[in-house]
């Protein structure tokens, strides 16, 4: 994280934050809580540019299975066996709770806060589970938008609980 921290050092607040909201495990998770206790922004001001940094790469990643699986098929090495390893594991943690809970399924698994679920994984879930991106987006939105309450309302709770120890 202080790498990153460093290379994003010269931009503004708000674009660090976007960025970081784009970013494969941590997303919103990681941007929300760096976007109010490093940069100390209003509440309201993280929360909007890390759900858009978000949902950005909701089209990308959608848009590229298609050709990404394709390309891997043809190949063999070790970016086959880890596309192959990281599409069956999304697959196996999709597809039990999808057949019982449809799309809600899909937006309750974005909506929990923890690393390896969110956005990046959520797309790739509706892309296996063959769920058009029409049909997806907003379940993919709507547990992008309960993960960030869940996390502000932590991440605002612990400053203010350790500002009340001071």
């Amino acid at each position: 994280m202080q790498n990153f921290l460093h290379l994003i050092a010269g931009i503004p607040a708000e674009i660090a934050v976007f960025i970081l909201a784009t970013m494969p495990v941590g997303e919103l998770r990681a941007a929300i809580p760096v976007g109010l206790i490093t940069y100390h922004l209003p509440v309201w001001e993280v929360f909007v540019w890390a759900q858009l940094g978000n949902v950005v790469p909701v089209f990308v990643i959608y848009a590229l299975c298609d050709w990404w699986v394709r390309l891997m098929e043809r190949r063999r090495g070790w970016l086959h066996r880890l596309t192959d390893k990281v599409l069956s594991h999304t697959h196996s943690k999709m597809h039990g709770h999808f057949s019982k809970w449809g799309l809600i399924a899909v937006m309750l698994f974005v909506a929990v806060p923890l690393p390896g679920m969110g956005a990046w994984t959520g797309t790739l879930g509706a892309y296996l589970l063959h769920i058009p991106l029409k049909k997806a987006l907003p379940f993919i939105i709507l547990g992008n938008l309960i993960a960030g309450v869940i996390v502000t309302v932590v991440t605002t709770s612990g400053v203010a609980a350790f500002n009340a120890t001071r």
